[in-house]
C-alpha cells in the first residue's frame, strides 16, 4: 500500500513538472498585433479595428476570439473562431465598433483577445491552461470642465555641450476650449538649482485637440543628472509635469565614501562609490586618496583597486588605510579618480574612532534597559510587600 502511495506521488510530481514546463514553453505561443488601438471619442463614431493573431509555435492551433471590457457592447466581431496553421503563422481579423452619442468622461479600456480553444474532452474539466493574448482598445472621452494633459518628450541621454530638444505635447481632455501657456525649467538634480528657464507662447486648444510646444536648451558642459519641469498655466489652473534625463560625457563622478567612520587600529577598508556619465563601458578605473587631519597629512598616495564601470552605471572602489598609529578625530579625505586619461576629484569627511566607541550606542541602550528592568523589579517587590501586609 505504501509503495503504491509513493509511486502515485512520484507520478503526480512528474505530471506537475511536465505541466509547468509546458506552460513556460507555450507562454508566448499566441501573439496579437497591434498591441493597442486608441481613439478620442466622438459621438456616434464607428469604424473597424484590424488585428492579427500570431502563431509563434507554427502548429495547428484552434482559437476563439472574444471582446470584454468597458465598451464591449459596442464592439462586434466578424469572426469568433478560427484555426491557425503551420503554413499560416499570421491570420488577420476585423472588429467593428459603433459608439453611442455619449459616454462618461475619462479612460475606457476594452480588450479584444484571442484564446486557444480546448478539445471537447478537456473543456469543462477545469484542469487545463489556455494560452492567449489581448489587444487594448482604448477610448478617451473628454471630461466636464477644463483639463489639459501634458507629456514631455526629451532624449534620455545627451552629450555634454549638445543642444537638447524639448517637446511638450499638450492635449485638451476637457469639454471646454482653453488657452495654455507653458514654462519649462531645466534643473540640476544634484544641486537642486534651475540652470535654464524658457517660456512658450499662448496656445489655444479646442476640446480633444493636441498640439506641441517646442523648446531647445543650449545644453551644458557639466555632466550629471538633470530634470526638465514643464508648468502649464490655463484659466487659473497651474499644473506641473517633469521628466529626468542625463547629460553624459567622459566623466566619472565620485559620489561618496560608503562609510562615515572607521575604527582606530589595524588596516581599515574605505569603499568609494563612483558614477559614470559616459555612454560606453569605462575600463581600468582607479583612484588615489590623500588624507589629512588637524596635525597635517596623515596619509598620502593610497591607491585603490581597479574596476570597470558599465555605461551610465555606478561602481565601487576600495582603499585600505592602516590606522594603527593614527589619532582619533575627523579627517579630510581627498579622492582623485583616474580613467581614460581623465580625472575627477572630490573631498569628504571621515571619522576615526576607538573600537569601543563604535559599540557605545548599543552599550548605552543595553545599560538603560538593564536599569529599567532593575527598577521594575524593585518597585514590583515594594508593591507586593505592601499588598501582603494589608492582607495580613
Amino acid at each position: 500500500m505504501l509503495n503504491r502511495k509513493v509511486a502515485g506521488a512520484k507520478l503526480a510530481i512528474i505530471f506537475a513538472i511536465i505541466f509547468f514546463f509546458s506552460l513556460l514553453s507555450g507562454a508566448k505561443a499566441i501573439g496579437i498585433t497591434p498591441a493597442r488601438y486608441t481613439l478620442d471619442f466622438q459621438p456616434n463614431m464607428e469604424g473597424d479595428i484590424e488585428f492579427c493573431a500570431i502563431n509563434n509555435e507554427q502548429k495547428n492551433l484552434p482559437i476563439e476570439i472574444y471582446v470584454k471590457g468597458d465598451l464591449q457592447q459596442y464592439v462586434t466581431l466578424r469572426e469568433t473562431k478560427a484555426t491557425l496553421t503551420p503554413l499560416n503563422t499570421k491570420q488577420c481579423f476585423s472588429a467593428h465598433y459603433k459608439l453611442p452619442a455619449d459616454i462618461s468622461g475619462g479612460h475606457h479600456d476594452t480588450r479584444i483577445g484571442v484564446l486557444e480553444s480546448l478539445p471537447a474532452e478537456v473543456a469543462g474539466t477545469g484542469v487545463a491552461a489556455r494560452l492567449g493574448a489581448e489587444l487594448q482598445f482604448w477610448v478617451e472621452a473628454p471630461v466636464p470642465g477644463k483639463l489639459v494633459r501634458a507629456t514631455i518628450n526629451i532624449p534620455e541621454t545627451v552629450l555634454v555641450g549638445q543642444s537638447v530638444p524639448v517637446r511638450v505635447i499638450l492635449k485638451n481632455d476637457g469639454k471646454e476650449a482653453v488657452k495654455v501657456k507653458v514654462v519649462i525649467e531645466i534643473i540640476d538634480k544634484t544641486k537642486g538649482e534651475t540652470v535654464s528657464r524658457m517660456e512658450g507662447p499662448e496656445i489655444a486648444l479646442n476640446t480633444q485637440e493636441t498640439k506641441e510646444d517646442n523648446f531647445t536648451w543650449a545644453g551644458t558642459k557639466v555632466p550629471g543628472e538633470y530634470r526638465v519641469k514643464a508648468t502649464l498655466f490655463y484659466d487659473g489652473i497651474v499644473k506641473d509635469v517633469d521628466k529626468e534625463f542625463i547629460v553624459g560625457g567622459l566623466f566619472v563622478r565620485i559620489n561618496k565614501l560608503k562609510v562615515s567612520e572607521i575604527k582606530k587600529g589595524g588596516i581599515q577598508k574605505i569603499p568609494i562609490e563612483l558614477q559614470s556619465f559616459w555612454n560606453e563601458k569605462i575600463d581600468n578605473v582607479f583612484a588615489e586618496l590623500n588624507i589629512s587631519g588637524a596635525d597635517g597629512v596623515a596619509a598620502s598616495g593610497i591607491k585603490t583597486d581597479v574596476i570597470n564601470i558599465n555605461a551610465l552605471e555606478t561602481g565601487t572602489l576600495t582603499a585600505f588605510w592602516d590606522t594603527t598609529d593614527i589619532q582619533t578625530g575627523v579627517y579630510n579625505v581627498t579622492v582623485k579618480a583616474f580613467y581614460r586619461g581623465e580625472s575627477s576629484t572630490a573631498s569628504f569627511k571621515l571619522k576615526v574612532v576607538r573600537e569601543s566607541a563604535l559599540g557605545s550606542g548599543v552599550i548605552r541602550i543595553a545599560l538603560i534597559i538593564g536599569v529599567v528592568a532593575i527598577l521594575l523589579v524593585v518597585f514590583g517587590g515594594i508593591i507586593y510587600a505592601n499588598l501582603s501586609k494589608k492582607r495580613g
